[in-house]
């Protein structure tokens, strides 16, 4: 990437959020760049994003700040790994949202490339890849253990890049069918971003029960039932204060929400927030959608997603700390106004 002039952006170069004195959390919209100018950063996926009716224009759905409706924007596009100068541009003309689809309707001082643009417009048509939650969304209380370890399979398989066909880990321990299948996903494709995963090889019985998942601190442990298809979890917090709690009533739906758990910290997209009260986290739940799954018993937590976004809340009090995250960008701007105010937003 080129470096940031003193004075206007490179048209069509690519630049990092760093160079123009943006952080990551930094959402689409109107910011001021040091050299005294407005920039507008659009992404062009999305409910509140841009579009590019034609090599000369841009438009945008969304209301500019007053000191940026006279003078030029320069017009940076999100890209996978930074943003691309489309140059200058100024309102030509408004629309109503409701009526024309946009506000603001910006011309370009100098038409895009016509190869570029048509780059630019397949990309943000391009389907997006099937949500990685589908299946466990089909789940319900009356599921069976296969039907959980398929949607297990699939959620691994299209968040973590796991074999989804991966045959169950032959292992010493009469290990579940469902802690088993979940080594031979994760075999070669780590999936531990916060918590550990005890490596397969380490496991060991003790007073009946295999503890197979730490907590990253330490904390606390999970720990399953030995020779039985699909046994409780239950947590122990390492404090020494109590002993074993049950946290699930089966191993393969906790197996489902560790790897939520885990998608939620690894996302390379998401938001999260401490204290969200529990009337915001209903209408983020309602607005996102609920997954069939019980909360954890011991800590309260509680999973939920929908149409590629994936989230968890853990109790605090009378609110909640809340994570959601998602492999595309675009899956969250739906949502985006309502974490807007959140204190990392990332996306």
């Amino acid at each position: 990437m080129c470096a940031l002039p003193i004075g206007p952006p490179a048209r069509l170069h690519e630049y990092s959020l760093k160079q123009l004195s943006l952080d990551e959390d930094t959402l689409d919209g109107p910011f001021f760049m040091s050299n005294g100018q407005f920039g507008l950063l659009v992404s062009l996926r999305g409910k509140d994003g841009g579009a590019l009716p034609s090599c000369s224009e841009l438009r945008w759905s969304r209301d500019l700040p007053p000191a940026a409706r006279s003078a030029p924007l320069q017009i940076f596009v999100r890209q996978k790994n930074g943003m691309l100068a489309l140059g200058p541009a100024q309102i030509a003309r408004r629309g109503q949202l409701t009526r024309d689809g946009y506000k603001v309707a910006l011309a370009f001082a100098e038409p895009l490339p016509a190869a570029l643009w048509s780059h630019l417009v397949e990309a943000a048509l391009r389907p997006l890849a099937p949500a990685p939650e589908e299946l466990i969304a089909t789940l319900t209380t009356s599921s069976t253990t296969s039907e959980r370890i398929a949607a297990m399979r699939m959620f691994a398989a299209r968040w973590f890049n796991c074999p989804a066909d991966a045959q169950p880990l032959a292992h010493e321990l009469p290990l579940p069918l469902p802690l088993r299948t979940l080594y031979a996903l994760v075999a070669e494709h780590p999936v531990d971003a916060q918590n550990q995963l005890v490596a397969a090889t380490a496991l060991v019985v003790e007073d009946d029960r295999i503890a197979f998942y730490i907590e990253n601190q330490g904390v606390c442990s999970w720990a399953t039932s030995v020779a039985a298809d699909d046994p409780p979890v239950y947590v122990r917090y390492n404090d020494g204060a109590a002993g074993w709690q049950r946290e699930a009533d089966s191993i393969s739906e906790f197996l489902i929400q560790m790897l939520l758990l885990e998608a939620n910290f690894a996302a390379p997209f998401g938001a999260n927030h401490d204290e969200v009260p529990k009337t915001q986290l209903t209408r983020l739940v309602n607005r996102i959608g609920a997954l069939p799954l019980s909360p954890w018993r011991a800590s309260g937590t509680r999973f939920f997603g929908g149409n590629g976004i994936i989230g968890m809340a853990l109790p605090n009090g009378a609110a909640f700390d809340v994570w959601i995250g998602a492999k595309e960008r675009e899956r969250l701007a739906p949502i985006e106004r309502l974490v807007a105010a959140w204190s990392n937003v990332n996306f």
